[in-house]
Formats: C-alpha cells, sequence, structure tokens
C-alpha cells in the first residue's frame, strides 16, 4: 500500500469512529430519508404514466426515485470535498495532520469515504422505499452497468469539489461551490424533470452536465436492464469532462495550498 493510500486509509478510519459517537442521530437520519419520497409518491399521480416520451415505461415516480439516488451519491461526494478543510480547521486538526505529514491529497480525499458510504445506504433505503410504495421493479436492473456509472459520474463531478477546496483556502468561504453546483445540478441535471423539457441553450448545456450525462445511463441500467455496451457513449463523455476538468481543478487547489504557505495562514509541510 502507498503512503498516500494508507493516510487516505487512517483519515477514513478517523472519520467513521467519529461518526459512531453519532450513532442514532445517524440512524434516524437514514431512516427519515425513506420518507422524503412520499411527497414525490403523490406529486407522481399528477403526471400521467406514459404522458412523456421522456419519462421511462412506470413513469415519473421511477424517474425521481433513480435520480435521487445517483444525485445524493454525487452531492455528499462533493460536500465531503469541499468542506474537508473547513471542518478540519473547525476542529482544529488542519494544521497537525498537515504538520504531521499527512498530504492535503489524503485529507480531502479521505473525507469523502465516510459520506459516500452514508449516501450509498440512503440510495438502497430509496430504492426499498420505492419499490414497496410504488412497485418499482429492481429485478431486471443492471448493478455493474449501475456501479460503473456511478464511479464514472463520481470522477466526473470530483473537480468541482477539489475547486470548493480551493476557494475555502483563498476566501475561507466553505460551501460556495458546493451550493452553486447543487442549484445547477437541480435544474441541469435532470433529477426532477427530463432534460429535454428545458428550452434549447440550457439543453446544450445539460449535454455536458456530468450528473445529467450519468443519471441517463444510471436510469437505464436500474430501469431498463442496460449493459455497459449501452452506457458507452454516456460513460466516454464523462471520461472526456474528467479529463479536461481534472488538470486545473487540482493545479487550483496547488495554487491555494502554495498561496496560503506564502502567507503563513497554514503550517503547510
Amino acid at each position: 500500500m502507498t503512503r498516500l493510500a494508507r493516510q487516505l486509509a487512517a483519515v477514513a478510519r478517523r472519520d467513521a469512529r467519529v461518526q459512531r459517537t453519532y450513532g442514532i442521530s445517524a440512524a434516524l437520519g437514514l431512516l427519515s430519508s425513506g420518507f422524503g419520497l412520499f411527497s414525490y409518491h403523490f406529486v407522481a399521480r399528477l403526471v400521467p404514466s406514459g404522458g412523456s416520451t421522456a419519462l421511462p415505461a412506470g413513469g415519473y415516480f421511477e424517474f425521481v426515485c433513480t435520480g435521487l439516488m445517483l444525485h445524493m451519491m454525487v452531492m455528499a461526494t462533493l460536500s465531503a470535498l469541499g468542506g474537508a478543510l473547513a471542518r478540519e480547521a473547525a476542529e482544529g486538526t488542519l494544521e497537525p495532520a498537515l504538520a504531521s505529514g499527512v498530504s492535503p491529497a489524503a485529507l480531502v480525499a479521505g473525507a469523502t469515504v465516510v459520506p459516500l458510504g452514508l449516501a450509498i445506504v440512503q440510495a438502497l433505503i430509496y430504492a426499498g422505499a420505492g419499490s414497496w410504495m410504488s412497485g418499482i421493479a429492481w429485478s431486471q436492473a443492471c448493478v455493474a452497468t449501475a456501479l460503473v456509472t456511478l464511479t464514472a459520474t463520481l470522477i466526473a463531478c470530483a473537480p468541482l469539489g477539489l475547486l470548493g477546496a480551493a476557494l475555502w483556502l483563498v476566501l475561507r468561504r466553505p460551501g460556495v461551490v458546493t451550493t452553486l453546483t447543487a442549484f445547477a445540478f437541480g435544474i441541469l441535471g435532470g433529477v426532477y424533470f427530463p432534460v429535454a423539457l428545458l428550452p434549447e441553450p440550457l439543453r446544450a448545456v445539460a449535454d455536458w452536465v456530468p450528473l445529467a450525462v450519468g443519471l441517463r445511463a444510471f436510469r437505464a441500467a436500474l430501469l431498463e436492464g442496460a449493459g455497459l455496451a449501452q452506457a458507452a457513449p454516456a460513460l466516454g463523455r464523462l471520461a472526456l469532462v474528467a479529463t479536461v476538468t481534472f488538470p486545473p481543478a487540482a493545479l487550483a487547489l496547488r495554487f491555494a495550498f502554495d498561496r496560503a504557505r506564502r502567507r503563513g495562514s497554514l503550517a503547510l509541510a
């Protein structure tokens, strides 16, 4: 195991121990997440099944349930990436961790493990609640394609989290990028309504929004049993987005750390 991997695992283990101290509240939060689907269950009754070719055969509830599942996993990862340094600073552990030799990359990446794990559990609760409330048939789902699509979508969205961490180092305002991303993804991501309903200029932008691209393949995998061959165009587009956006995001984070070191605002090793 490399030094970075060991540091990442150490950060994740620490976060898991902290999370266990909030066991009851975490459990209640996970259980309550299923109740959030109730409102969409009733909203779905207002949307006639088969009323739009952009909706799956099962109707609006299947559409929004799968959209929320991917959306919560993406936003949990981005929030953890963008807010990792701010949380470490608030808890007084940022400078000691850096001074001890823990790399910034391990602090930022390791902070995503526990939140993403909890979001995956929430997504499974949504899947169970969706099956119970509206009889969504997951039996035909291609889980392997869904997992590959999830991974590709998280990687393509991750640069936004890195930019959030960089902005915190510069502005000391956590959540700026995450808040804007949540708003943009809500409009352009295809979570709550089909992207096809957007005006043409926004539809063209949505074609390159990682969440919107990933959701098409994610929904097809879970609701239609689509395999990797059908998901290949979306996966290729996500890979292109990641290739283009990761280098500048990583450079921005590096620049922000160097700037903080020069100004003496962080005791960087």
